[in-house]
């Protein structure tokens, strides 16, 4: 059986917020959702997925700042193996480079 998604994390991502915002849409393209300002609303089978993000200091590099989000996502009401195809499927489509 495979290690379920918690109902709570955070995650660190290294990028800006509209490269974030741009990939995002995407991401959720197959979910009924709504993006507001730093924030957005997933449907989830029977629950919500609520995800939030603000930027967190930028990470020095040998020749630039590498730019860091800091994101929430916080389920309601949605099955433990329902998160854990979510959070599989988000991984999954998660650009490699620069995130």
């Amino acid at each position: 059986m495979p290690v379920l998604c918690a109902e709570s994390f955070d995650r660190e991502f290294t990028c800006t917020e509209s490269q974030w915002a741009g990939w995002l849409r995407n991401a959720l393209s197959s979910h009924p959702h709504q993006l507001v300002a730093r924030a957005a609303s997933v449907r989830l089978g029977g629950g919500e997925l609520t995800l939030s993000w603000q930027e967190s200091g930028a990470w020095p590099a040998l020749t630039s700042r590498v730019p860091r989000l800091v994101v929430s996502f916080r389920f309601h009401g949605v099955e433990p193996a329902h998160r854990y195809l979510f959070a599989r499927r988000f991984d999954a489509l998660k650009p490699r480079h620069g995130m």
